[in-house]
């Protein structure tokens, strides 16, 4: 049975900018609410992903407020969350969303899933740029991923390597011939490499706070927001800054 779901993966403790998922982002609601606010356009089950962490309930506490499932698990281990919530809710395949993301597009994401529709053995579908590197590694802050139920289980047994368990998905493009792996290309990674929405210190969440409060426009169509950024080089020359100082 094909069944897709989405997973936000969230935590409070971010070693660079603590709590960042859950201080106030845009009148007054956080990057969290904002993102499942998105999310629940799409015709899926949505699922929150956190640690054990007493700094963590108030997460827990954001989603009974918005109405959403939350599952606690491992810290450090996020694969381990993913594999949980697939188990208990029968799902063969989880859209993968990092809650660092407030400009998560769901176009991109409806392409994501209509190719999922048409490739139900793929253990991983991702938007890469020319040089093979899957979005999730891209500083744009738009994409999200799926991957299958049996690739979490495949990567679980074949790798103890801490930093593959914390981001769930690594194992699979850095180890390619072990898994179908489908490559959406989008011009989005391929001609603005300054593009930085991602918020993973203070100055990104300033930064993508201000564009967040300032723009007016469609918040779905990332070619009018790309075209609203370049009209304010002073922000091009931040996120151009903060690229080059944060790794990915």
């Amino acid at each position: 049975m094909n069944n897709l779901g989405i997973i936000v993966q969230a935590r409070t403790s971010s070693a660079r900018l603590p709590n960042k998922v859950v201080l106030p982002f845009y009148r007054n609601k956080s990057i969290i609410e904002i993102i499942i606010e998105k999310l629940k356009k799409l015709d899926l089950k949505i699922y929150v992903a956190t640690s054990k962490k007493k700094s963590d309930d108030i997460i827990e506490k954001i989603c009974n407020k918005v109405r959403v499932t939350c599952y606690r698990g491992d810290e450090h281990n996020v694969l381990s969350r993913f594999i949980l919530i697939s188990e208990q809710n029968n799902l063969s395949h989880a859209v993968r969303v990092c809650c660092d993301n407030p400009f998560i597009n769901i176009e991109l994401l409806n392409k994501l899933i209509l190719n999922f529709k048409s490739n139900h053995d793929a253990d991983y579908i991702s938007y890469f740029d020319n040089l093979n590197n899957p979005s999730i590694k891209s500083h744009v802050g738009v994409f999200c991923e799926i991957f299958s139920y049996k690739s979490m289980k495949l990567i679980n047994s074949l790798t103890m390597d801490q930093n593959h368990l914390e981001h769930a998905t690594s194992y699979i493009y850095e180890n390619p011939k072990k898994f179908k792996i489908i490559k959406i290309k989008n011009p989005i990674l391929l001609n603005n490499k300054w593009l930085r929405l991602t918020v993973d210190t203070k100055d990104d969440f300033d930064v993508v706070s201000r564009i967040f409060n300032n723009y007016k426009g469609d918040r779905d169509s990332i070619k009018d927001l790309i075209h609203f950024i370049k009209n304010d080089e002073q922000l091009i020359e931040k996120m151009t800054y903060n690229i080059n100082t944060n790794k990915k």
